[in-house]
């Protein structure tokens, strides 16, 4: 039976100093021995990814619906995109895909 564990993610240790924590002076990975340094990077870049996709969730969850009626409306009113200068709007793809500020 394989033992379970769960990594310590303390801001004050070092990657290194978890693995020893539990014993670990190597960890592999589907056979294939991961060094701490890569193990902390994978993590890392898990977390981004994971983060990255659940602030674009929320981003697509706090745009309300608008139905093809009130969007006739609006352009009505406002006008469309077409019709203002580009200097008039701020881009957000950055902000939804990164969450780097608009520029």
């Amino acid at each position: 039976m394989q033992s379970q564990f769960s990594l310590n993610l303390r801001a004050h240790s070092s990657t290194k100093d978890r693995l020893r924590l539990y014993g670990l002076k190597k960890l592999a990975i589907g056979g294939h021995p991961v060094e701490a340094n890569q193990l902390k990077q994978l993590i890392k870049d898990s977390l981004r990814e994971v983060l990255r996709e659940e602030r674009l969730k929320l981003c697509q969850v706090l745009i309300p619906y608008v139905s093809d009626k009130e969007m006739q409306e609006i352009q009505a009113k406002l006008g469309s995109p077409a019709d203002h200068k580009d200097t008039e709007f701020i881009n957000m793809t950055d902000w939804v895909k990164h969450g780097t500020p608009p520029q």
